[in-house]
């Protein structure tokens, strides 16, 4: 065992398996050297029984960073033979107390989709000691809540894709990701604020007020409303514009949105409600 451990962190000694004479019992000791001393401790003394026999030693060890320990493992039997291995070492280094950094990539903050088209979640995560695992989250159902884990470590710093096949109903939604580092105790959090994403209905052109969710008005589409439009969440106006004629009426429940240098306008008679 050769390696860095965070200090004030519990260790595990496993010894190997004792084979010898069945009718002579060892004995183990755990010996390490020590921190404040710098000399050797004999630290633990276990019976073992047997031929074959396994056995583990737990040492929680307090000590600053860049402490060096060493360790070695003493055995003799009823016969008083005695034997050693080798001797081994490993480093405290500073306990990881800090959650993940998690930079949600795509889809970015705001994106919009139509219903009909798949996209994936991609994430970035950064961390000292590494990273374990992480979840997507998002309110696709109505709650904000787990929706899909890797189960495998992921590597520090490289984009990661959550590639099943993401096709949520027209409306507005929230994602993010909580990811566990590997630390021991773990470290755990989302990233620092949810991405907004949106989905739109399909229609022939951008001009069709939809049955429900957000009126996107794209690809420079001058478009005309003389019925009724009341069903919608938000209307849109990215690219292009809307004239509501004195027949119109437009109602959205969560407001508009005119791009600069595009156009809202509504004849006498017509009327329209978007609410804050």
């Amino acid at each position: 065992m050769n390696e860095d451990v965070d200090d004030d962190e519990t260790v595990y000694f496993y010894t190997k398996e004792y084979s010898g004479d069945v009718s002579k019992r060892p004995y183990l000791n755990i010996t390490y050297t020590s921190i404040s001393t710098g000399g050797w401790v004999n630290d633990s003394f276990v019976p073992m029984k047997g031929t074959l026999n396994w056995s583990n030693v737990t040492k929680r060890v307090s000590s600053i960073a860049g402490a060096n320990v060493s360790w070695k493992v003493y055995v003799n039997d009823s016969s008083n033979q005695w034997n050693e291995s080798e001797t081994f070492y490993y480093t405290l280094s500073a306990e990881d107390t800090t959650a993940p950094s998690i930079t949600l990539n795509e889809p970015a903050n705001g994106a919009s989709f139509t219903e009909a088209q798949n996209y994936t979640m991609n994430i970035t995560v950064t961390d000292a000691t590494g990273i374990a695992n992480c979840t997507i989250w998002h309110n696709a159902s109505g709650t904000f809540q787990a929706n899909q884990t890797n189960t495998t470590r992921m590597t520090d710093g490289v984009q990661y894709n959550f590639t099943a096949g993401y096709n949520f109903s027209v409306g507005e939604y929230v994602w993010n990701a909580y990811c566990y580092d590997t630390a021991i105790p773990s470290n755990a959090g989302f990233a620092v604020s949810n991405n907004t994403l949106s989905i739109t209905a399909i229609a022939g052109d951008s001009c069709t007020c939809p049955a429900s969710g957000i009126w996107e008005i794209i690809n420079g589409d001058q478009c005309t409303l003389s019925d009724t439009c009341e069903t919608i969440d938000n209307l849109r106006i990215k690219d292009g514009g809307l004239i509501i004629t004195s027949t119109g009426k437009l109602w959205a429940d969560s407001g508009c949105y005119v791009n600069d240098d595009e156009r809202l306008y509504v004849e006498d008679g017509g009327s329209i409600y978007c609410k804050p």
